[in-house]
């Protein structure tokens, strides 16, 4: 799932653009777009050792604030302003969860790029993203995972 959300960010990013990375982990998809030359990037996590990890493996990349910004909470708490590209590969329920809020943070002409979705999942994914106005801009799948290039209907 992490290499499908990598590929849709490598043919997505455009130079420069703003990233959100929900449910950052170890930080991986928030230093890749950076790498592949996101202006900024910033990674929210619940998990205060996948926040510790994500800043760790942010410096060992020779990235830091403000460029590169990871944050401890939910969504909703901690993250401000809008994103040209917000990423999330994380299970389908949480998705579920992140697509009802996300299209606030989400700039104008934004994607949502979403993985982590087992294909047994899918209808309820897009029972979600239908009713939180996202439109699948691509639909990526492998080994019976699947992840979603979205943008907003609004």
């Amino acid at each position: 799932t992490t290499r499908l959300c990598l590929e849709a960010i490598e043919e997505n990013l455009k130079q420069g653009q703003t990233m959100l990375d929900l449910g950052c982990g170890s930080g991986i998809l928030a230093v890749a777009g950076l790498l592949l030359g996101a202006g900024s990037a910033t990674g929210v996590d619940i998990d205060p050792v996948a926040v510790k990890t994500a800043i760790e493996n942010g410096k060992e990349n020779g990235f830091s604030a403000p460029r590169y910004t990871i944050l401890q909470g939910d969504l909703t708490d901690k993250i401000t302003g809008k994103y040209d590209i917000i990423t999330a590969n994380i299970i389908a329920d949480v998705i579920i969860y992140f697509s009802k809020y996300a299209g606030a943070f989400l700039a104008e002409g934004g994607l949502f790029i979403v993985s982590g979705i087992i294909n047994t999942r899918e209808d309820d994914v897009l029972k979600a993203f239908k009713e939180n106005s996202f439109e699948i801009v691509e639909r990526r799948e492998s080994e019976g995972w699947l992840c979603f290039t979205l943008k907003s209907k609004q």
